[in-house]
């Protein structure tokens, strides 16, 4: 884990552990969430970052392997993943899909209730991203690996607790990423140049595909508010990394072009905005490279997206997964 006092110019370690996601509340109080082969890690922090405790004990059974967290409030959170294959190696799996939640600042966890989702039928999907709104909607994706649809979603609607299925209601979004805004707002994006949009908290969907460019792969969304909104692609073109704006609540996009990265993007990217300052991180592939082929690449910007600068990272990162702006 990396921590950066200027903005994302410059960043240091500030935790050594397998951590995949973070996010904080405010300046004080974050999570951040991570898997071994051992099991996952629900980092808490309530000092601004200078001491964690690991949570995931609390959860009973064996501890599952996390991918994405969203903090909603100094009570409130979730994490989503999938049970410990890793456990079982003679009937190994990648799931079934699991989420937990907390609200009691982390005092303990538990497994939600996944309306819909039978673990015999999906015990190899798994979850990887998840967020809430403030009035407790909320939305989940991941990957079915035998179905296939490929896609996995689920919606809440008190802040984490019970889930229910929607998968059918999408067209197949693989590696898709999720953002919440405002209090009804969900969205999301994955490939083949896939958006989607809801402004009613899951009730009804709109098909935002049409209005992106066709030559890109999106990777990362997120919204400040229902209006104010930013998606990471690649462009699959020359493999060039793209952000696309809009302020209209997706009618329209206005692109900026990011130089630096010159390897293939993986979809292991994350990005954050706090009004005209944000971060992009991701790891950059370099297949023929000697030594090493992944490298993690972060980027920032102070105007708003305008122009792009790559930052500075410790020697020896080989990718960064996920970045939260603490404001």
């Amino acid at each position: 884990m990396l921590r950066s006092e200027d903005g994302g110019l410059t960043w240091s370690v500030a935790m050594n552990a397998q951590v995949n996601a973070v996010d904080f509340v405010d300046r004080t109080v974050g999570w951040v969430a991570g898997a071994t082969t051992e099991g996952g890690h629900l980092f808490h922090t309530t000092n601004e970052g200078r001491s964690w405790t690991d949570e995931a004990d609390t959860i009973a059974e064996s501890t599952p392997l996390f991918f994405d967290v969203e903090a909603l409030d100094r009570e409130r959170a979730v994490a989503v993943g999938s049970e410990n294959g890793f456990l079982h190696p003679s009937d190994f799996h990648r799931g079934p899909p699991v989420i937990v939640f907390t609200n009691n600042a982390g005092t303990a966890w538990q497994r939600s209730t996944l309306v819909g989702v039978d673990r015999g039928r999906f015990r190899d999907s798994e979850l990887v991203s998840v967020c809430l709104t403030p009035s407790g909607h909320g939305i989940a994706t991941g990957t079915d690996f035998t179905a296939s649809s490929g896609s996995l979603v689920l919606l809440t609607h008190d802040a984490g607790a019970t889930w229910t299925i929607a998968s059918e209601r999408f067209p197949s979004v693989l590696f898709a990423k999720v953002a919440c805004a405002g209090d009804r707002d969900l969205w999301i994006a994955g490939g083949s140049g896939t958006l989607v949009h809801s402004p009613d908290a899951g009730a009804s969907w709109r098909d935002d595909t049409a209005l992106l460019p066709r030559d890109i792969w999106p990777a990362a969304i997120t919204f400040q508010d229902p209006l104010d909104g930013w998606l990471v692609a690649d462009r699959l073109v020359g493999d060039s990394l793209v952000t696309l704006h809009t302020t209209d609540g997706g009618q329209h996009w206005t692109e900026y072009e990011i130089t630096g990265t010159t390897g293939l993007i993986e979809l292991t990217v994350g990005v954050d905005f706090d009004g005209p300052n944000g971060v992009i991180v991701l790891q950059d592939l370099h297949p023929m490279s000697i030594g090493r082929s992944s490298f993690g690449v972060t980027f920032a910007t102070r105007d708003g997206g305008e122009t792009w600068m790559e930052t500075v990272l410790p020697e020896g990162i080989n990718a960064i997964w996920d970045v939260s702006l603490i404001r």
